[in-house]
């Protein structure tokens, strides 16, 4: 019988981060404590980051520099950052007036930055279905969600984050992840959670479409076959569907370890998920 841990939040309210249940799903086959070191391709809100402990060097990276420069300012200036967060998120500031005058001042100051942090997590919380969207030119384009279920910062778990990555010394990268997995020490831990394969006619957001149509999955399958060659045990987050199976070689590179049903409540709709691991 598993035992339930106390599961911690991110303080970015990042959509497509793992709920508590996925989560606690998650931690039945990955290890509380690593003697290893532990790093993740793409690291989204931390939020599996966020649950384990680390003792053995982390290396957390994700292509979105925005989500980035909030982590990387909550490590090294975390009351600096603090203070532009409790200054942004005041009541007057959830209203529509105010939303896209703060969306465009994030957009034109380059996204990067003190102020930029707080406006990102601003903008998380007040834009529709807390969805980081971009248009091609890189612009955050949310809309202002009218009716929304806030979700609360909690600067107990603000603090219990930047202490672990000092803590911890992660290093945080903003790199593509065909350049960053092979950086990934051998004889180590990787919790790979990419965009979702999704077939067609599923319900697909943007950025998984995009990661999709590029041809990254092989490629990405590709490198976690090097990684598994260099002693380095591979968890994979999917969907469960067959084009995932193939694709990701389960059942002969990759072993099933659980699939899972995602609840309907979920952003997009009642989806099975798979967990696949690589290891020599």
């Amino acid at each position: 019988m598993s035992i339930k841990r106390n599961i911690h939040r991110s303080f970015l309210p990042y959509n497509g981060s793992r709920s508590e249940k996925c989560i606690q799903r998650n931690l039945r086959f990955i290890p509380e404590e690593f003697n290893i070191p532990y790093s993740e391709p793409f690291s989204g809100a931390l939020q599996m980051y966020v649950n384990v402990k680390c003792n053995a060097g982390v290396l957390l990276n994700d292509c979105n520099k925005r989500s980035i420069n909030c982590f990387q300012w909550a490590k090294e200036n975390p009351e600096e950052l603090l203070k532009e967060i409790k200054k942004i998120l005041v009541k007057r500031n959830f209203t529509e007036e105010n939303y896209y005058p703060i969306r465009a001042r994030f957009n034109q100051t380059g996204q990067i930055g003190l102020q930029n942090a707080a406006r990102y997590i601003y903008l998380l919380y007040a834009c529709y279905n807390h969805e980081d969207r971009t248009n091609n030119d890189g612009m955050f384009n949310k809309s202002y969600a009218k009716k929304r279920h806030n979700p609360e910062f909690r600067e107990d778990e603000f603090w219990y984050l930047s202490e672990k990555l000092n803590r911890e010394n992660a290093q945080l990268f903003t790199l593509d992840f065909s350049v960053f997995m092979p950086r990934i020490p051998s004889n180590s831990f990787s919790y790979v959670d990419p965009p979702f394969l999704f077939l067609e006619g599923e319900n697909a957001l943007g950025w998984a479409i995009k990661f999709k149509n590029q041809g990254n999955h092989p490629i990405l399958v590709q490198h976690i076959e090097t990684l598994k060659n260099r002693d380095v045990v591979v968890i994979v987050s999917n969907f469960d569907n067959s084009l995932v199976r193939i694709i990701y070689k389960v059942g002969t590179v990759g072993k099933k370890l659980m699939i899972f049903t995602v609840p309907s409540s979920s952003y997009l709709g009642e989806k099975r998920e798979i967990l696949i691991s690589y290891q020599s």
